[in-house]
Order: C-alpha cells, then sequence, then structure tokens
C-alpha cells in the first residue's frame, strides 16, 4: 500500500484537486475557485514554511555556525503567517456564498494530503 501511494500518491492528489476545483465551480461558480485556490496556496505555503523552520532549528542546533541571510526571513514569514490566516478566515465570506466553505476545504485537502505523504515515508 505505501508504495502505490508513494509512486501514484503527487498524481492522486493532483487529480483530486482538479476534480474538487471543478466541483466548487459548478456549485459555487468563481467564487468557489477563489476559495479554494486561496485555501490550497495558504496552506501549502503554511507546510513549506513550517518545513524551513524544523529545518533551520535543526541545523542551528548542529552547530555553532553563523546563521545564513535567509533565516531571518523565513522566521518572520512563519511568525506572520498565522495573522495573514486570520485575515483570510474574515476577507474570504465577503466574497459569497461558498467562498468560506471552498477554503476550508483546499486548507483540509492540503493537510490530509500531507498527512497521506508522510505515512508513506515511513
Amino acid at each position: 500500500m505505501r508504495e502505490h501511494l508513494a509512486r501514484y500518491g503527487p498524481w492522486a492528489g493532483s487529480v483530486i484537486l482538479v476534480f474538487a476545483l471543478a466541483v466548487s465551480e459548478i456549485r459555487f461558480g468563481w467564487r468557489g475557485i477563489i476559495g479554494m485556490t486561496v485555501g490550497v496556496i495558504a496552506s501549502w505555503l503554511h507546510l513549506w514554511l513550517l518545513w524551513r523552520v524544523i529545518s533551520v532549528l535543526g541545523e542551528s542546533s548542529k552547530s555553532q555556525s553563523v546563521v545564513s541571510q535567509g533565516t531571518p526571513i523565513v522566521l518572520l514569514c512563519f511568525v506572520i503567517q498565522l495573522p495573514a490566516f486570520v485575515l483570510l478566515g474574515i476577507e474570504i465570506p465577503k466574497l459569497g456564498e461558498g467562498a468560506l466553505s471552498c477554503f476550508v476545504t483546499g486548507l483540509g485537502m492540503v493537510y490530509c494530503g500531507a498527512v497521506a505523504w508522510g505515512v508513506a515515508r515511513t
């Protein structure tokens, strides 16, 4: 099972994302597309920043070397992301019906995909 998930996971995730975008467009129109797209992009950005922060902390604990130039930027972006999520949660419903539910669905899809990816790697 894990071999299949590792082999076909990215393709299956892409197909599921396209299907979900199509359903959100059919059901809610452009509002659903925007809500889901913003949710997917925001959650992928969150996961990437979390991954970078963990790797920066891991590198700093291994050696007493000088901090790279990108480290403060990564940490600043990681700190800013929570207020950004709150702002998105306030602004997305102003688009209209279905935008918030599609936004939350996009978030959930990315986090479920991250869990599946983690299971496939272990």
